[in-house]
């Protein structure tokens, strides 16, 4: 593959986005970016319910890869899911392919398998710390966002976390990051985001 080169003139201003329909396209300025965007979320409730809408929605719209780390992703877990975005089961399922790594080596070669042979329009990871350490993640999640990049498909890989912030090193292979800061029950969520062009900032959502 040649070197790419892009005069100074012709620098993008932002990163190519796609819309998912979800929360996460205004906390993150119209859609998911393309490359490794990791999602850190208080309540296990919370992040499995926000990978699996973000699954269906991406799949209603072409391939995707699901890598389900805490095998949370069945059929009524998507039913859910689809119904919440309005959308048909049963056309989302078509594009959906689910990946089921339990060790750090295999969801590397999960991510192998993502570019070599399924080479999707999306990826979502749910809970990659389920099966290994954060620092036993850090190769993998680079090498994801890495491919990422390569296919120009965002990645979202999607934690529960309870500590003051989410692993370092889980967060310094991330090109985009949103972080649950506080919450109201049944009310709105505070989000810090940052990412290759999104200055920190603070965004305030609905769930």
């Amino acid at each position: 593959m040649p070197l790419r080169i892009i005069r100074g003139p012709d620098v993008p201003e932002r990163m190519e986005r796609v819309s998912t329909g979800t929360w996460l396209d205004r906390v993150l300025g119209g859609g998911i970016p393309v490359g490794l965007t990791l999602v850190a979320l208080r309540t296990y409730t919370e992040r499995q319910r926000t990978t699996m809408v973000l699954a269906v929605s991406l799949a209603s719209r072409g391939p995707v890869a699901l890598v389900d780390c805490p095998r949370i992703a069945f059929r009524p877990q998507l039913a859910e899911a689809a119904e919440s975005l309005g959308l048909e089961l049963e056309a989302a399922l078509k594009n959906l392919y689910i990946l089921i790594p339990t060790t750090s080596e295999e969801l590397r070669t999960a991510v192998q398998t993502i570019e070599v042979e399924l080479r999707p329009t999306a990826v979502v990871v749910d809970s990659p710390d389920a099966v290994a350490s954060p620092w036993e993640l850090q190769g993998p999640l680079a090498l994801l966002g890495r491919t990422a990049k390569k296919l120009s498909i965002p990645a979202v890989v999607t934690i529960t976390y309870r500590a003051k912030a989410p692993p370092v090193p889980m967060v310094s292979v991330a090109d985009y990051i949103v972080v649950e800061e506080s919450s109201e029950e049944g009310g709105e969520t505070t989000f810090a985001v940052r990412g290759l062009d999104i200055p920190l900032r603070r965004e305030t959502v609905r769930l």
